[in-house]
């Protein structure tokens, strides 16, 4: 797929290869988030994706969520952020929303920000919530106490301890909550892999029976997992456990050697990748893992997650650095500098991927070979707007260099001045409707509206004195945006 930009000619050129790591690795695919993009603080501690998409951070000054061009904070219902206590966890619930762990309390945030609830304190816990797992509205977390790890479970407003599977662990045996691929709760214990079935557990696996502590499990979607094991012997490193495979089926990843990365997650496609303590950065393919080459500003990491496209989002000691691993490189076309055709206002692509260009000296086409071409069936003149009909014809117009508007059926241009109420205004703009027909309003006259639906023109007139620009609606309809809320008459 090709993307346009209205404001300068341009057009995606084809992703490089993988094969060699100066095509994934190159400086335009780095960006960097900080305090003047909206991060509530630099220092971030944990990026997380929430189930609509959206990217969430927590910092050292609270949450905020990627709005796609900025970073926003968290408001409470009295309107003060969510802000002064460090964020130590992000997990994601349903609908968008995420549990935060924020101070020594957790916090339901609703998609986007857009509501806040603090959930009860549990009452038998002493330590911050910082391993827990949502499962639904439920809430689950473990917690040390008297030397004994125990587990909890937040369900119907109030928190209940839950029995252990087996002996509680203690010194040496620090637990962790996980989901499966398959969205099981998973729990691991030293080196032992707990799943819950139902209300009951079942051990899945084992990989060492010594002290130690598997701080990453990351099933991938080819059911294999990987799983990182920090520990005082020789089991520390990444370990990868084939589908169906028993005891015998783990096998060490030798890339990685004996160091256990800080941070790792897993891809939408199968990909993966990991940070080492020293901010050495790992990728995963088909072509198995590999050490790529690592910025700088990735060396203080503490955390990691792919967004639903496939890039990769991190959260450092110096803000969120964005890695575009699937984006594709934006390249500029221009015609000479003097020309007024280098102002465009609106672009339309046609099905069969003709691109049109409205410009400030008249309507452009961008041929194959990226080449700008102006033209000559109509006047040199200002164009504000174009778009493709549901028969394949184009029409183009104006705000007011001159009045009605300009259609191209079978190559050739034609004024539509028998269109009604065309004769005296210029049609700044065109949407197209989701049925295919062109709604094409004049909000600086009388505020009525022509709509071309294939080739039979009618009049809409809007009850509207300050309309913006048109909106469509769920039933097919367009109505003007109106100031503040988009209505109808």
């Amino acid at each position: 797929m090709r993307l346009y930009l209205v404001g300068l000619l341009a057009i995606v050129s084809p992703l490089p290869s993988a094969s060699g790591q100066s095509s994934r690795v190159e400086d335009w695919r780095w960006v960097s988030f900080g305090v003047a993009e909206g991060l509530p603080s630099p220092i971030v501690n944990v990026v997380s994706r929430a189930s609509d998409g959206t990217m969430w951070a927590g910092t050292d000054d609270g949450p905020a969520w990627f709005d796609g061009s900025r970073w926003q904070r968290v408001h409470l219902a009295d309107g003060r952020a969510m802000a002064g206590l460090r964020v130590t966890r992000l997990v994601a619930g349903n609908g968008g929303s995420m549990v935060v762990a924020l101070g020594a309390r957790l916090y339901r945030v609703a998609a986007r920000g857009r509501g806040v609830a603090l959930l009860p304190a549990d009452p038998s816990a002493l330590t911050m919530p910082e391993d827990f797992v949502v499962d639904g509205d439920d809430v689950w977390r473990t917690y040390s106490r008297a030397d004994r790890w125990t587990l909890s479970h937040f369900t119907g407003g109030a928190w209940h301890d839950e029995a252990w599977p087996g002996r509680a662990p203690g010194f040496g045996f620090e637990p962790r909550l996980y989901r499966t691929a398959d969205g099981r709760l998973a729990l691991t214990v030293g080196g032992t892999l707990w799943v819950r079935d139902g209300t009951s557990w079942m051990t899945r696996w084992t990989l060492f029976a010594g002290s130690g502590v598997i701080t990453h499990y990351v099933p991938s979607s080819r059911g294999a997992a990987w799983v990182v094991v920090q520990s005082p012997h020789s089991q520390q490193g990444v370990w990868t456990h084939g589908v169906g495979a028993g005891q015998a089926g783990w096998r060490r990843v030798t890339q990685f050697g004996r160091e256990a990365p800080v941070a790792v997650d897993v891809g939408p496609d199968g990909s993966a990748t990991a940070i080492l303590g020293a901010g050495d950065f790992l990728y995963f393919d088909t072509g198995g893992w590999r050490r790529l080459l690592a910025q700088p500003r990735l060396a203080t990491t503490r955390s990691l997650a792919f967004d639903a496209t496939g890039d990769v989002w991190f959260a450092t000691r110096r803000g969120v650095v964005l890695w575009r691993r699937q984006s594709e490189r934006w390249t500029q076309w221009r015609v000479p500098a003097a020309t007024p055709v280098n102002r465009v206002n609106a672009i339309a692509v046609a099905p069969d991927e003709r691109v049109a260009i409205a410009t400030a000296g008249g309507i452009a086409w961008l041929d194959s070979a990226g080449r700008v071409r102006l033209d000559d069936g109509l006047p040199k003149t200002v164009f504000t707007s174009v778009a493709w009909d549901a028969d394949g014809a184009l029409w183009a117009g104006s705000g007011g260099t001159f009045a009605g508007i300009y259609q191209q059926t079978n190559g050739r241009w034609t004024h539509r001045g028998d269109i009604p109420g065309m004769a005296q205004v210029g049609i700044h703009r065109i949407v197209p409707g989701r049925d295919g027909s062109l709604w094409l309003p004049d909000c600086r006259w009388d505020v009525r509206s022509t709509v071309a639906a294939r080739g039979a023109p009618r009049v809409a007139a809007w009850n509207a004195s300050r309309c913006r620009r048109p909106c469509a609606a769920r039933d097919s309809t367009t109505w003007p945006r109106t100031r503040p809320a988009c209505a109808g008459s």
